[in-house]
């Protein structure tokens, strides 16, 4: 997920459930968790794209997501 000068920053919650191919309630509920990083901006929820690509990462070599309840 490499950064283009006309690329955001920050993901809207659609935009970073799409970028991680898993669906909005799940992201949703994981941000909820503490999972997934976000920052909140007033009543806005935006996800850094820098913090999902390391968040991935980490994931990528040994992290564990909590199961659906």
């Amino acid at each position: 997920m490499a950064t283009t000068a006309c690329e955001s920053l920050v993901l809207r919650p659609r935009q970073a459930a799409q970028a991680l191919q898993i669906g909005e309630r799940t992201l949703r509920r994981l941000t909820m968790q503490g999972v997934i990083p976000s920052i909140k901006v007033g009543r806005l929820r935006l996800f850094p794209r820098a913090a999902l690509e390391a968040w991935l990462t980490e994931q990528a070599v040994g992290g564990t997501v909590p199961k659906a309840d």
